[in-house]
Formats: structure tokens, C-alpha cells, sequence
């Protein structure tokens, strides 16, 4: 069953999550502005089929959800794009990217800050969480491939000097 969450009319706080039946005991207006997973921005309740109980006595909380139902059966999605609207965003891994390259003095956290700065583009933009997904895990590995560039080039440059000196 759907969450939803509401900007409340009097203290402009956000609230929730209610399922559809809480949601009577709320002071629910049809210009108040809803919003649940799978939608893309808050929205009127007015305006959401589902939510038509609420102002409307004839209709019952069940006969609403089974509305949406059907919608969401007959709708299509793109096959080359998945939608996964419900699902959390990936981590981006920006943070740790930028603590990586200052910190570490690693120019190889900045492959890592580049896919990260896609993660959110990919998701929210272009709608395609797959992609946002990789780029994630792109930016994760780069990001933590740069806590290892300098002891790496320490351990090189180490077996190269006394390699040498070994030998001389």
C-alpha cells in the first residue's frame, strides 16, 4: 500500500508517511499539496484519483487504490530506460571523492569525483537508474582507488631504489 506524504496548510511542515485511511484523520484540503513514491513532484490532492475519498464521502479508500492500479497495468514504460521511481537514489560517492583528492593528494579521486557528479544527473535527469547505478560504482571505485595511488607509488618507487642500489 502507498505512503503518502503532505505539506501540512498551517505550519508548512512536511508529514508523513500515511497510508490512504490515516490520511482521513488528517486535514486534508484538495489544495494541499501530496506526494508519494513513484511520483515525480508534489502535487495537488485534488487532483490524485486515489486520494478522492478524502472529498468525496461516495468513494471508499479501496475503489481508489484500485484505480491507480489499473493505470499503473496499462501504462508503458520504455524498455531502453528503467524507471525505478520507487528505489532510492545510488550514493553518489561525492563526498568521499572530494576527501580523497584533498586529503590524499590523489589525482586519481577526480576520475572518481567526475563519475560521481553523474550518479544524480543520471538518476533525476534522465531517469535511468541502471546507468546512475554504475556510475556510482564507477565513482566508488575510483574514489577509493585513490587512497591506494600513493602508498602504491611508494612501494614502486621503494623496490626501484633498492632494486638498484642492490645491484650496484
Amino acid at each position: 500500500m502507498l505512503k503518502y506524504y503532505y505539506i501540512d496548510d498551517v505550519s508548512k511542515l512536511q508529514c508523513g508517511p500515511f497510508n490512504p485511511d490515516e490520511l482521513l484523520r488528517r486535514n486534508i484540503h484538495p489544495e494541499t499539496m501530496m506526494w508519494c513514491p513513484g511520483m515525480h513532484d508534489w502535487t495537488e490532492a485534488g487532483t490524485l484519483p486515489e486520494l478522492a475519498f478524502l472529498f468525496d464521502p461516495g468513494i471508499s479508500s479501496q475503489k481508489g487504490q484500485e484505480q491507480v492500479q489499473r493505470q499503473k497495468n496499462t501504462s508503458t514504460l520504455r524498455p531502453d530506460k528503467e524507471t525505478n521511481s520507487d528505489q532510492i537514489p545510488p550514493k553518489t560517492w561525492m563526498i568521499e571523492a572530494i576527501i580523497f583528492t584533498f586529503v590524499c593528494c590523489s589525482p586519481v579521486s577526480l576520475i572518481g569525483l567526475y563519475f560521481a557528479s553523474r550518479v544524480e544527473t543520471l538518476y533525476y535527469t534522465k531517469k535511468n537508474y541502471v546507468k546512475a547505478l554504475k556510475a556510482s560504482n564507477r565513482a566508488k571505485n575510483w574514489s577509493l582507488g585513490g587512497i591506494l595511488f600513493w602508498p602504491a607509488i611508494y612501494v614502486i618507487y621503494s623496490l626501484v631504489k633498492f632494486g638498484i642500489l642492490a645491484f650496484l
